[in-house]
């Protein structure tokens, strides 16, 4: 027995339902949220500030500067539409403020762990502490790359007289040159460019031009072509580098020449680290070393519908039906998506769960067509009531009465309630069955998808069928018999109207309604043996309650010598009620034990066993 009640209240427990919630992170009032290429952050711009957020769904930071790409783990600021620098932000949000300079060769950007920044006076290095490193004097300096920084000054810093180049490495050592096995003479070096990514730099020394090699500190001379009658002539300047050198607004050329008609051109970006060598016959490029891309992974994917609106799903299963403009990319469990040009961002959060409760957690009987229920909405504290709706449509059998709405927040959860009539479902049975309603959840302008909301519920058959065995007649195969209905009325319950009618399988019949609950039944031309029949009693609206009858009829047969006189009769007995109503031309199946009963007893036990009385 205490197997049972504990099964009967685990299914009464089975009617909730539980289910995830995705929710706002940032409601759709950005103009653009965008990922940064090479590191774990977001820049979303709105109201000429940009925040910064991390991939945990947390704002870091707010600026009203401009905020660059992240380099080397660090994303420089200036203020909006000059290049004065204001400092700088790491991944985790926290700026390192630089006042006094601006920003060098538009390069917002560390490289080798310095950024170069510039004043009145001249070019500096910015460690990440944003302190001036020491490096020493000189006019101008381009950014280490490879860690080595092309620098120039003067040998007369005062009077700014005899400049010359030199290579400095990121631990302060200066790079010396030789040509032939002999030291060149600094002042001999007219031009140096920056490094390439692969290790070469571009260096004018005495008016001719050389490759530096990183890898081996070694000068080779430039030469015009390829060909053996080119290789003589090594390519040059006439007087002063920089004479040759031509600002392309986004690039740098040096002009130079193997001979009085072979020119050749090299090309530099603005920091002046080589791009390629334009020699007469032929391009050489120069590798660009790409920073690694930032990749983040989610399970959430984009939904579109015939409309062209994005939904979210995840592991296949769609979350947040098509609704958005627009879903721009998702990361571990966000999504950026946008609405009527605007920008946000939602999040599935897995510890937000919400659950339905129907009819106060208890099965339903529907006595009649209609029930007056409830559905309660229960909500994680997060979640706030006064912005949740829920909606069932009225086709489903289930009509919400909006006036009635509570809603309550509170610190251990919040809930919705709606009060709702509920239409009893086609074919219901008279034993427990499980039912649903389709159930659609707004929450802060989103729209989640439609769940079932399932629980249990049968047919209470309040009314019944009893014979009346004093007034049976029968006669030449002809019977007779008279019914009494029984109604099983709840106090205050209204007269329900229902109809009567008799369904036989080989017999003529006829119903003759007596008063409202009594019925004669009269049967004519009944065969040898049992005649079955079914009355077949419905409220309008609701699955008929049908009750069989066996009429068994003796044929008389005359006294012979042989055999004793038989005589007439006939027996009716009702069976037991059926579920569902059997037509005239099927044989009726064996009735069960009346459904109404057991169920009443299944309800009696549900409502008076406890929790924890089931557990024991």
């Amino acid at each position: 027995m205490k197997k049972i009640i504990l099964l009967l209240f685990l299914l009464q427990a089975s009617v909730l339902l539980r289910a995830q919630m995705p929710r706002w992170v940032m409601h759709t009032a950005y103009d653009r949220i965008s990922m940064d290429p090479c590191a774990p952050v977001l820049f979303c711009d709105s109201l000429n500030t940009t925040s910064l957020w991390n991939l945990d769904g947390k704002r870091m930071a707010v600026t009203a500067d401009e905020v660059h790409p992240f380099t080397e783990g660090f994303a420089v600021t200036s203020v909006k539409g000059s290049e004065q620098v204001t400092g700088f932000y790491d991944v985790n949000g926290v700026h390192v403020p630089v006042t006094d300079y601006s920003i060098a060769y538009s390069h917002y950007r560390f490289s080798d762990g310095y950024l170069l920044v510039k004043d009145n006076w001249g070019y500096y290095f910015i460690n990440p502490k944003g302190e001036k490193a020491d490096f020493g004097i000189y006019h101008k300096v381009y950014p280490f790359n490879g860690g080595i920084a092309a620098c120039m000054t003067f040998k007369d810093v005062e009077k700014r007289k005899d400049p010359y180049y030199f290579y400095q490495s990121i631990d302060k050592a200066v790079i010396t040159f030789s040509l032939r096995g002999k030291p060149v003479d600094r002042e001999d070096v007219q031009f140096l460019s920056s490094l390439s990514d692969d290790g070469m730099g571009i260096a004018v020394i005495k008016e001719k031009i050389y490759l530096y090699n990183q890898n081996n500190g070694s000068l080779v001379p430039a030469f015009a072509g390829k060909s053996a009658a080119n290789m003589k002539k090594q390519l040059s300047v006439d007087g002063d580098a920089n004479e040759y050198l031509r600002d392309m607004n986004d690039s740098i050329v040096l002009l130079a020449h193997g001979g009085k008609k072979e020119a050749v051109s090299f090309v530099f970006n603005q920091c002046m680290k080589p791009v390629r060598i334009n020699f007469v016959d032929h391009v050489v490029q120069f590798k660009e070393k790409q920073q690694k891309p930032f990749k983040a992974s989610s399970d959430l994917t984009v939904v579109t519908d015939e409309n062209k609106k994005a939904g979210i799903r995840k592991n296949g299963k769609v979350i947040l039906p098509p609704q958005f403009d627009e879903v721009a990319f998702c990361f571990n469990d966000f999504a950026v998506v946008s609405q009527k040009g605007k920008w946000g961002m939602v999040y599935d959060d897995e510890a937000l769960n919400f659950r339905f409760r129907m009819h106060g957690g208890k099965n339903i009987s529907f006595r009649h067509r209609e029930v007056d229920s409830d559905i309660k909405l229960e909500l994680p504290a997060m979640i706030s009531a006064d912005k949740c709706r829920f909606t069932v449509d009225e086709k489903d059998g289930c009509i919400i009465d909006k006036i009635s709405i509570e809603t309550k927040n509170t610190e251990n959860g919040n809930y919705v309630y709606y009060k709702c009539k509920l239409t009893i479902p086609e074919g219901l049975p008279d034993v427990l069955t499980e039912i649903s309603y389709p159930v659609q959840i707004t929450y802060d302008g989103l729209v989640y998808p439609v769940v079932p909301l399932k629980t249990k519920a049968w047919h209470y058959k309040y009314i019944n069928v009893a014979l009346d065995e004093a007034e049976t007649t029968f006669g030449q195969g002809n019977a007779s018999f008279t019914i009494n209905i029984q109604v099983d009325k709840q106090p205050g319950d209204d007269d329900y109207p229902f109809q009567v009618s008799v369904l036989a399988d080989s017999v003529q019949s006829e119903l003759v309604k007596v008063s409202e609950m009594r019925y004669q039944c009269k049967l004519y031309s009944l065969t040898e043996g049992v005649n079955r029949i079914r009355i077949n009693i419905q409220e309008v609206g609701c699955p008929p309650s049908v009750f069989p009858f066996d009429i068994t009829y003796v044929k008389p047969v005359e006294r012979s010598a042989e055999a004793a006189e038989v005589k007439e009769a006939v027996t009716i007995e009702k069976k037991g009620n059926l579920i569902e109503p059997v037509q005239n031309s099927a044989a009726p199946a064996s009735a069960p034990t009346s459904a109404s009963t057991s169920t009443s007893i299944i309800s009696d036990i549900i409502q008076q066993v406890s929790p924890v009385d089931a557990l024991h």
